[in-house]
């Protein structure tokens, strides 16, 4: 168990210091750094990833605050006494509220945010946080814990610093749910499956903090309470554990896609060059940035944006392109004439429209050949 900070109260020393094994509480922490580092390195095209990256650094942030290494370091060096680290880790642990919404809402609702909403919420934030300090001052200045005063400040630091947490789980879960209903992946399943999981344990634990804080402030003492004090990380750190196990989930698929190292991947480059022309000539086709997409996820958008531009050019596609019995590259040269027509706004080839599209035009393996001699008629033109 770590060593305690020497000047506060034998009540705060058990509530504001991990109770984690020294080994077992590095270990975690190396963890959660080398996830957050390889997510900011290979996740940051998507809101939704980038929010979860931000909920972990401050949840990473709560426990280190928790270490007494780290409390004799601030102890020693700064004026700050261990009810003030500890009002800092509850700051911290606050903080991952708000990534925690925002994930939820980019993740199922596909919203964006602009700055200043994210700024708002943490403003918000702030103003929860210098009440709490507040009403936590006379505890801070004894270097005793807020649950010793026993009193109406004991109930409102804990309703305030225990509501936002659960609210965003609860906003978590339900987004789980739907994914669940309506998503029947099993990789996505078990995410969801997970995420619900360590939701719940950490909403429990909140809402035990709050509920065992109002019986102090009333003077009912019971096994509640004691055992909020006797393990005060016992739900949160292997919550924290299994949310960095789900954050590392799809950082391995992004690295290889990084690298072009899954098939995907390798399909997506050799769809490029001709998706480029196609996309440029037809540029509404386009559903967004490929570039931070997962190997599968860029395959696919592509093959779309060239299915629904190629659509658009099937009035001007010379005969050729449209024979069944004609090869990859005479189809490669006839999307070059028809984007050069298209191009000059000439009057389509086909007058009367196509009846359908070319079979080629929706077999994978065979608009992957004509994207192949497409890249070769252009590299020897």
């Amino acid at each position: 168990m770590n060593a305690a900070p020497p000047a506060a109260s034998d009540l705060l020393i058990k509530e504001a210091t991990s109770i984690l094994p020294h080994t077992l509480s590095v270990a975690l922490i190396a963890t959660m750094v080398a996830v957050i580092a390889t997510r900011s390195a290979f996740l940051t095209g998507r809101q939704m990833d980038r929010q979860l990256t931000w909920a972990l650094a401050w949840w990473m942030l709560a426990a280190l605050l928790r270490e007494s290494w780290l409390q004799q370091i601030l102890l020693s060096h700064t004026p700050l006494n261990l009810a003030d680290i500890r009002l800092m880790t509850h700051t911290a642990a606050l903080g991952a509220a708000i990534p925690c919404f925002l994930l939820v809402r980019s993740w199922v609702y596909l919203e964006k945010f602009r700055p200043r909403t994210i700024m708002t919420l943490y403003a918000t934030l702030a103003a929860l946080l210098a009440i709490m300090a507040w009403v936590s001052a006379p505890a801070r200045h004894s270097d005793i814990a807020v649950e010793e005063l026993e009193n109406w400040r004991t109930g409102l630091y804990h309703v305030l610093y225990g509501t936002p947490m659960p609210i965003a789980y609860a906003f978590v879960i339900a987004a789980c749910i739907t994914i669940i209903r309506t998503d029947r992946t099993r990789q996505n399943l078990l995410i969801a499956a997970a995420a619900i999981v360590c939701c719940a344990v950490a909403g429990a634990d909140h809402i035990s903090r709050v509920v065992g804080a109002l019986m102090l402030a009333v003077g009912w003492e019971n096994w509640l309470t004691d055992a909020r004090a006797e393990a005060n990380d016992l739900l949160f750190l292997p919550a924290l554990a299994l949310i960095s196990l789900i954050a590392v989930v799809p950082v391995v698929p992004a690295i290889r896609t990084r690298l072009n190292r899954d098939p995907s991947s390798r399909v997506a480059l050799r769809l490029q060059p001709m998706w480029r022309v196609l996309t440029s000539a037809v540029p509404d086709v386009m559903l967004g940035s490929t570039e931070d997409l997962a190997g599968n996820e860029r395959e696919h958008r592509m093959r779309i944006e060239c299915e629904d531009a190629l659509l658009r050019l099937l009035p001007w596609l010379p005969a050729p392109g449209l024979d069944p019995d004609e090869s990859p590259a005479v189809r490669a040269a006839a999307i070059a004439d028809a984007l050069e027509s298209y191009g000059l706004t000439t009057d389509p080839v086909n007058q009367g429209g196509v009846q359908a599209p070319p079979r080629w035009l929706t077999d994978e393996d065979e608009f992957l050949r004509v994207a192949d001699a497409w890249t070769t008629l252009n590299r020897s033109g």
